[in-house]
């Protein structure tokens, strides 16, 4: 799946040295993807909650 998801260049992927559970396998950079994500979007809450 990856392959495929990752030649779309409407989406964005990110490789993770982790087993199935990457919030296990690597806490560290799957917290580094979502809020690097998430300041990346329009309208979400900034550091102070203030969006």
């Amino acid at each position: 799946m990856y392959e495929r998801v990752n030649e779309d260049p409407a989406r964005r992927t990110h490789a993770v040295e982790s087993g199935h559970n990457v919030l296990r396998g690597a806490p560290e950079d799957l917290s580094k993807l979502v809020l690097g994500a998430a300041g990346d979007q329009p309208g979400t809450l900034g550091a102070a909650g203030t969006g």
